[in-house]
């Protein structure tokens, strides 16, 4: 570790740490999404913005594509349970170290035509 702060250390400005307020280097992030909702990709889509995250199960049940939305990218988000692909394709394989069918870091997009896709 040492080796590569050393090799590191010639690419950071002097004083450059000491720029940074004390509060704001030791201030962790706020979730926005108060649940287990990893990998997120969002849309923005008329004014409203759309998340969609890897699988997760929420009270025993798996949501193969859960989704939170809001009207601004810091909230507040409301994730109630809701799953974009509630029954999965067959382009959906089993994972071989875990033999589930999984779906991980789905990103979702609006074609010019007005169609989503996966």
């Amino acid at each position: 570790m040492a080796v590569i702060f050393a090799l590191l250390a010639p690419t950071v400005p002097a004083g450059f740490v000491d720029a940074v307020p004390a509060a704001a280097q030791a201030a962790a992030p706020a979730p926005v999404i108060s649940r287990d909702f990893p990998d997120p990709g969002v849309l923005a889509d008329g004014g409203n913005f759309y998340a969609y995250s890897t699988n997760s199960s929420y009270s025993g049940q798996t949501v193969n594509v859960p989704v939170a939305t809001a009207t601004s990218p810091t909230g507040p988000w409301t994730a109630n349970g809701v799953d974009a692909l509630p029954t999965l394709p067959g382009w959906v394989t089993n994972d071989p170290a875990s033999g589930n069918r999984d779906v991980w870091a789905p990103d979702v997009s609006r074609r010019d035509d007005g169609v989503f896709f996966f």
